[in-house]
């Protein structure tokens, strides 16, 4: 399990780095742009900041920083999902077998997306407070609703990719509508969504991906 953790966190960085860096520039660079024109540092450009307000009606900042945030996530869950079919799965279930690559994946990709938030809401909280920005303790909140988010749209998907491996136009026809349905929906404040509900929604999607991983996907590929 270690090897396999330490692996994926590796293969991500080495061939990521360039766009994680990119990414905590980004961040870093819009508090203090946001400060500079006349914005307070408060909770509302925090939220905006680290993704979890969605708004389509004329807010372009808080949409791009909410697509930023999300591809980040994304890239996270292809490499680790990709990297070890790349690689040949038939070589890897020879020392494991299927249900723990499975697990061990839900393991990485968790982890992992975990460690990127903490670093997001550190960096930010950092910066914030070296503008001498107001905040409290609801960034706790935050950053539960927002991994809790993150991680259903991880799974969200992770599921269309597994069911549409084998027709690409497919795969690409649903991604591009599911982003176009994301980008015209009216204000949505993520900040808002219930923690159980979203917790509800994680352990059904995690464990369809479990199905789909072990009836389907790495069955079609063998």
């Amino acid at each position: 399990m270690k090897y396999i953790l330490i692996n994926d966190i590796l293969s991500f960085i080495k061939k990521y780095y360039r766009y994680l860096l990119g990414y905590f520039i980004i961040l870093i660079s819009m508090i203090f742009i946001q400060n500079i024109v006349g914005f307070k540092s408060d909770e509302n450009l925090f939220i905006d900041i680290v993704g979890l307000n969605l708004d389509s009606n004329g807010n372009l900042y808080s949409l791009l920083m909410f697509l930023l945030n999300l591809a980040i996530h994304l890239l996270v869950i292809f490499q680790i999902f990709d990297n070890d079919i790349k690689n040949g799965l038939t070589n890897i279930f020879l020392r494991i077998n299927k249900q723990k690559w499975i697990i061990y994946k839900y393991i990485s990709i968790t982890f992992i997306n975990l460690i990127l938030r903490l670093i997001v809401y550190s960096l930010t909280f950092i910066f914030f407070k070296i503008l001498s920005g107001s905040l409290s303790i609801n960034i706790i909140k935050y950053f539960l609703i927002n991994f809790l988010f993150i991680m259903l749209i991880d799974y969200l998907f992770l599921n269309i990719y597994i069911l549409t491996k084998k027709n690409k136009i497919l795969l690409y026809i649903v991604f591009i509508i599911t982003i176009s349905l994301g980008v015209f929906l009216k204000n949505i404040r993520i900040v808002d969504f219930n923690i159980f509900i979203l917790l509800l929604l994680n352990l059904l999607l995690s464990y369809l991906f479990y199905y789909f991983s072990k009836s389907k996907y790495i069955n079609i590929l063998e």
